[in-house]
């Protein structure tokens, strides 16, 4: 998790049909990432029940050769790949497995409960907030000064653009609360070290 405070990610993301909420229960969200890449990769009907087998025939599938070259698609192909592979290492963990058994669907109760670690969390919550839409512009801000700034000129004809005048306005928000972390940390560990 310190890893995730030294440095900060600002993407601007085009999805169509957003319904604006926050992550639901982990095993929600993982559900929901299964069919997200179910209907990407044209697998309508397949079962989705969140286990690690699910997630490795969902990378397995986003593998294969694509019928007609397409760098977009590929690009999110392998980001599925990826995702798929880092959620089934953590459904393989023993207590997560045990939480999981033969599968999670979507009438799971309200008991239901995966036992993730919060850098477990941090992973499917990105991989549900991002799923697999373009990202049409993305600043990344390391603690040592280094910025780095993607974009994507399909999505972005002008700097005076209003994806732009967002990415800005994101970027500022997340420089001052990122700026708000450090300085409260200092100052907490400055009274520690005071004591």
């Amino acid at each position: 998790m310190l890893e995730d405070v030294l440095n900060i990610e600002i993407n601007v993301i085009s999805k169509p049909g957003m319904t604006g909420r926050k992550m639901p229960e982990s095993h929600f969200a993982l559900l929901d990432i299964i069919t997200e890449y179910n209907c990407e990769l044209d697998r309508e009907g397949v079962s989705e029940v969140v286990r690690a087998d699910t997630f490795r025939g969902l990378a397995l599938v986003a593998e294969l050769p694509l019928k007609i070259p397409d760098k977009a698609k590929l690009v999110i192909r392998k980001r599925i790949s990826r995702n798929c592979a880092a959620i089934e290492r953590i459904l393989r963990r023993d207590e997560v497995a045990a939480a999981v058994g033969t599968g999670i669907g979507f009438d799971a109760g309200p008991d239901v409960h995966l036992p993730l670690s919060m850098d477990e969390v941090l992973v499917v919550r990105k991989v549900w907030e991002v799923g697999v839409e373009s990202i049409m512009i993305q600043t990344v801000a390391q603690l040592d000064g280094d910025i780095v700034t993607r974009l994507d000129p399909a999505h972005v004809s002008t700097t005076d653009s209003p994806v732009h005048t967002v990415h800005r306005a994101s970027v500022e928000t997340a420089y001052q609360y990122w700026r708000f972390l450090i300085e409260t940390a200092v100052q907490f560990g400055g009274r520690l070290l005071s004591r």
